[in-house]
This record gives structure tokens, sequence and C-alpha cells, in this order.
């Protein structure tokens, strides 16, 4: 396994705290950079290097990354209703000037976490896979896509990728699959019984550990590129429900509606990627990953959600 220090941008955020304790427990030789050190967990205080740095665009990077082999940049805007130099900005600058102080710095891998949204849009009528022409219909797919540009580039160089995880799911999320979470603890019945759409995943302490795998791995600058990283069983809704629930030690609870009916009602209300990003399909091929690093997730998906649910329960998350 390689060693040398390993930098991690956005620790704190949701994967990055994930990534973090993986790479922690592996006795990796770690510096954070972060916004707000007091952000840290507390079992991090005094164990690790922090840096602080403000907006990543602006931010002096050269100095940060003095001694470091490895970057693992996180940083990023992910959700909220900003404009879309906003979204630019922090998504796709940033990365660029990270790239070219890694550069100028002599580091030797770099692995950027973007998302299937570079490639597509929240559903795809069509298997997702590294060969899929991007896409990206969003604001964020957007700025992922034309932030992995600085990365392919700096790929010629070094081992950097590109890492396009689909919905991570955790107990400690903070996006979509937080609102599911909650959706299932209420305990009512839900109506997407008959929903047949299969989706991709992937557990944050999944690709915590495919970030591992790339860090602590020799392979050459060939091997460099954007890949998509996902638990290889896509599920339909009610079966992630029916784990949820298992989870949270409910029943089911659910209705058989039909799909389309509740597409139309979602699309009356202006909620039509809203639903679409629920009943929809978004099926993710990461075997190339899989095949070029030898990632095997070590913990099935149905029992990561069972886990996800009852951490979520345990933590009072959802009063």
């Amino acid at each position: 396994m390689a060693g040398g220090k390993i930098l991690i941008t956005g620790a704190t955020g949701f994967v990055g705290r994930h990534v973090t304790a993986a790479l922690l427990a592996e006795g990796q030789d770690l510096r954070l950079l972060v916004r707000d050190p007091a952000k840290m967990p507390a079992v991090w205080q005094g164990r690790l290097e922090a840096a602080t740095a403000g907006d990543l665009a602006d931010a002096a990077l050269e100095a940060h990354l003095a001694g470091v082999e490895t970057v693992v940049h996180i940083a990023g805007l992910a959700g909220g209703r900003f404009p879309e130099a906003s979204f630019m900005r922090a998504n796709a600058e940033a990365t660029e000037r990270l790239c070219a102080a890694a550069r100028e710095s002599g580091v030797r891998r770099f692995i950027s976490i973007s998302s299937i949204m570079a490639v597509a849009d929240n559903c795809a009528p069509m298997i997702v896979t590294d060969e899929t022409p991007p896409a990206p219909h969003s604001i964020y797919g957007r700025s992922k896509h034309a932030g992995e540009m600085p990365v392919a580039a700096l790929g010629r160089e070094i081992l950097a990728v590109s890492l396009r995880p689909p919905l991570v799911i955790g107990a400690d999320s903070t996006g979509n699959w937080r609102r599911l979470m909650r959706l299932a603890a209420t305990g009512l019945p839900l109506p997407f019984g008959a929903v047949r759409a299969r989706r991709s995943y992937i557990a944050a302490d999944n690709l915590a550990a495919a970030v591992a795998l790339v860090c602590g791995s020799d392979a050459a600058p060939a091997l460099s590129g954007a890949y998509l990283v996902a638990d290889p069983q896509a599920l339909m809704l009610p079966e992630v429900i029916t784990a949820l629930r298992a989870g949270m030690k409910r029943p089911p609870g659910l209705l058989s509606i039909p799909p389309g009916l509740m597409a139309a009602a979602g699309r009356a209300i202006g909620a039509g990627a809203a639903v679409d990003s629920l009943l929809g399909p978004l099926e993710a091929d990461g075997s190339r990953f899989a095949e070029r690093f030898g990632f095997r997730p070590a913990l099935p998906l149905i029992e990561a959600i069972r886990q996800s649910a009852a951490a979520f329960m345990a933590a009072g998350a959802a009063r």
C-alpha cells in the first residue's frame, strides 16, 4: 500500500467524515483542509493536522500541499438554491485551482468526488456506464462535469480520478437520503408499492473504502479518468422502503398506487424533477472501477440501508 501524507478537503461534510474516518482507521497520515476546525468531531481533535482555508477558489493552496502525496478533494456545493455561477465557482473553479496547485507541488495522486449527475439527469431510461456521453441537465451536474475537466488534464501526468457516485446513503446524510429516511420514519402508509424502476446507491462507508483504495494505489496515470462507483445491486423503491422500515422495526406499510398517477400529480404541482428522482430509474454500472481497482463493497446494500435507518432512529433524527 502506498504511503505519504494525504490532504482532504471537505472533511467535515457528510462524505468527508466517512472518508476521513476510513483513512484514519488505516493509520494514514492526514492533513485536513477545513473552513472551521470547530466542526471537526471531538475524536479527531488533537489527533489530526488541520489547516484552515476559506473559499478554495481564492485560497493560497500551495502551502497546504507541502509534503502531500495524495489529495482527496470532497469540498464543494451540493444543494440549495444558488445561481449557476456559485456552483461553477465551488465545484469547477476551486477544483481547477487545486489541480494546478497539486501539479506544482508534486502530488502523486488526486481523487475528486464528482457525481453521477455529471453524466445523467436525475433519471435515465438506460443503465449509465463510464462510456455514457455526459449530458448533465442540472446546474449542479454541469458544475460537477466542469470540475472533472482539470482532473482529467492532471491525469495525463499522475494518477487522477473523478469518482461519480449515485445517491450516497448513511444515517448522517443531509440530502435526499435523509428526506427519504424521515418519510419512512413517519410510519404512514406510502404509495410506492407498484414502483418498479430501479435506482443505484452507494453506502457512505463503501464510498469511503473506494477512496481509500485509490489512495493506496500505485497505479500509473493510464488508470486515470472518471469512474462510476456504486453498489452492484440496484433497488426498486419498495425494496428501499422495506429495508428502511425493517431497520426502524416497522412493517413496510406500502400501498400500490400507479406510478403514472403520482408522476402526473408531481408535474401538476411543479415537482416533476423531485418525483422523477424518487420514482424514475437511474442505474449505474460501476464495474469498470471495480475491475481496474479491485473494489468490492464490504457492506451489502440492503444491510447498509437497515443500519442507516436504525442509527437514524437511535439518534432521534426523525423527531
